[in-house]
C-alpha cells in the first residue's frame, strides 16, 4: 500500500470489505506481542513500514466462519478505492519476484514491477507500469514483456502427449527396444516436438482469451509464436513413425481452435505491422494469413 496508514480507517475498511462488525476486526502491527492481539477476531490484519514508493505491507487472514472471502485481486481493489490509495499484490504462480499488479483508487488495474533493495531495511521501488499511474506520476510507462512471457497458461494438449509419448516409451522398453530412460530427453526429437506443441497452445489460449490478463501482446512475440508453428511442421517429419500420428492429431486440434480464434485477411494485418509487404506472406503458411480479432498490439 501506498500512502500514509490509519489504522481506525483500515479497520472499518475491513469490516465493510468482509461484513463483519467492527469490533471483530484487529488491525494490529507485525511486531506487537502475544499480550496485545485480540485471538477472538475473525478478521486479523499484521501491518509492517516498509520504505520506497510502497509505505505499508498488509497480511490479512479471515477465519473460516467469515461469510465473505473475496480473492486477493478483488481484495485491492476495494482497499484502494475505500482508502484512496494505491495497492500492490503479486501477480502469483510461477511469476518472478518483481511481478506485481497494481490497483489506483479508481480501479484502474494494471502490471507494475516492484523492485527490492538488498539492504537490511529494503527500499522498495516501483520500476515501471504498463499504464500512466495518477498517483506516480514519475514512474516510467512501459510493457512488461519478462512478465507476458512467464504467464502461466494451461497446456493440457501438450501434457496429453508427453503422457502418450512415456506410455509408448515404456511399451517399447518392456520390448527391449530402447536404451534411454525417457523419450523425453532434451535434445531428442520428441522433446523438441512436445515444448514446439506446448509453446503452440500457450499461442492459441492467449488468442482465444483475449490476450488476458494483460490485453497487451507485441507483433514480434506473437511472429515469434507463429514461427513456432513453422518448426511444428518440420519437426513432425523427424518423429518415430509410431507416435507421429498422435502429434499430428494434437496439432491438428490447436490449429482448429487458431482458426476459430481469428480471422482470414491473406496476412495483411500482420504484414502492415511488422511493416513489411503483404508479398512477403505468400509463402508462408496458413497461420501467418490469419489475423486476431483484435489486435493487441495497437498502440503499443
Amino acid at each position: 500500500m501506498t500512502g500514509e496508514l490509519r489504522t481506525d480507517r483500515l479497520s472499518i475498511a475491513l469490516a465493510e470489505i468482509f461484513r463483519t462488525p467492527p469490533e471483530v476486526v484487529e488491525v494490529v502491527a507485525e511486531e506487537a506481542s502475544p499480550e496485545e492481539r485480540s485471538w477472538d477476531a475473525l478478521v486479523f490484519c499484521e501491518y509492517t513500514a516498509v520504505l520506497g514508493h510502497v509505505s505499508w505491507a498488509l497480511d490479512i487472514y479471515a477465519r473460516e466462519t467469515v461469510v465473505e472471502h473475496p480473492d486477493e485481486s478483488e481484495l485491492a481493489r476495494l482497499l484502494a478505492e475505500k482508502l484512496r490509495c494505491v495497492a500492490l499484490y503479486p501477480s502469483g504462480g510461477a511469476m518472478r519476484p518483481s511481478a506485481y499488479w497494481l490497483v489506483t483508487p479508481d480501479g484502474l488495474v494494471t502490471r507494475a514491477r516492484l523492485l527490492e533493495s538488498d539492504d537490511d531495511e529494503p527500499f522498495h521501488t516501483i520500476d515501471a507500469v504498463e499504464d500512466p499511474v495518477p498517483q506516480l506520476p514519475d514512474v516510467r510507462v512501459e510493457l512488461m514483456r519478462e512478465v507476458i512471457r512467464e504467464q502461466p497458461v494451461p497446456v493440457p494438449i501438450a501434457e496429453g502427449f508427453s503422457a502418450a509419448v512415456e506410455a509408448w516409451w515404456e511399451a517399447r522398453s518392456r520390448e527391449g527396444k530402447g536404451t534411454e530412460p525417457s523419450a523425453l530427453e532434451p535434445g531428442s526429437s520428441l522433446w523438441y516436438a512436445r515444448n514446439s506443441l506446448g509453446a503452440w497452445e500457450k499461442s492459441v489460449h492467449r488468442v482465444e482469451n483475449d490476450w488476458q490478463p494483460g490485453g497487451r501482446y507485441p507483433v514480434d512475440m506473437y511472429a515469434e509464436d507463429l514461427h513456432v508453428r513453422d518448426e511444428i511442421d518440420e519437426l513432425l517429419h523427424g518423429l518415430p513413425q509410431e507416435i507421429r500420428e498422435t502429434f499430428r492429431n494434437s496439432v491438428n486440434r490447436l490449429d482448429e481452435r487458431f482458426r476459430e480464434a481469428t480471422q482470414e485477411d491473406g496476412g495483411k494485418a500482420l504484414a502492415a505491422s511488422l511493416g513489411t509487404s503483404p508479398i512477403s506472406m505468400m509463402n508462408k503458411g496458413w497461420w501467418w494469413h490469419r489475423r486476431p480479432v483484435r489486435l493487441p498490439w495497437k498502440g503499443l
